[in-house]
Formats: structure tokens, sequence, C-alpha cells
């Protein structure tokens, strides 16, 4: 998540104009571990194993790049949430019951 947020901040600031795509798509992945562990502790038991070699999800566009990046999270939920989705979760994790993106960025 902080790196595209970090990438499309810098692209608009050096004059790069909106609206940005942003595309995930996991390859040869099929029977790994797919882990929402984090350094500090947080989900550290919730994983599960990925059942396709390949995973193609939506896109996200970004109509303006936020100067919060807590706010882009929310923008980019729905694709956080279709990863999640292959790992067998309903939902990211990485968002409180109010849609709050609760990870340290």
């Amino acid at each position: 998540m902080a790196v595209s947020y970090n990438y499309l901040s810098a692209l608009q600031a050096r004059g790069a104009i909106p609206p940005f795509v942003v595309l995930v798509s996991l390859i040869g992945v099929k029977g790994l571990p797919y882990s929402f562990a984090m350094e500090r502790g947080i989900f550290e038991d919730e994983a599960g194993i990925l059942d396709r070699d390949q995973f193609h999800f939506s896109e996200v566009i970004i109509e303006d790049v936020p100067d919060d990046a807590y706010e882009y999270a929310r923008l980019i939920r729905p694709l956080l949430d279709q990863t999640a989705n292959a790992a067998g979760r309903a939902t990211s994790p990485s968002f409180d019951a109010q849609g709050r993106f609760r990870v340290r960025i």
C-alpha cells in the first residue's frame, strides 16, 4: 500500500496528471502461503494458502492522490479486500470496524 501511495504521490508532484490506475496480479502462486503477519505482530495467526496459479484483481482508479496516506488506503480498500479474498478472508484485516486503516504507515 505504502509503495503505490509513494509512487503515485511522486508522479503527481512531478506534474503527472491523474487519474491513475492501480492494478495488481499474482502469478505463479498456487500453494503459497498468504499471510497478513506484520513485523509488529498484527494479524500473526491469520494466513491462508493460495489455491490458484494466477489472481488478477480489479483495477482501482485514483482520480487524485490524497495528501493523507490513510485516505489513500480507503481509496484502494476494494483492491486490498480482493487480495484478502484470495487467502480466504471476507475482507482485509487492515481496516477496523469503522473502515479506518489500522496499520501504521
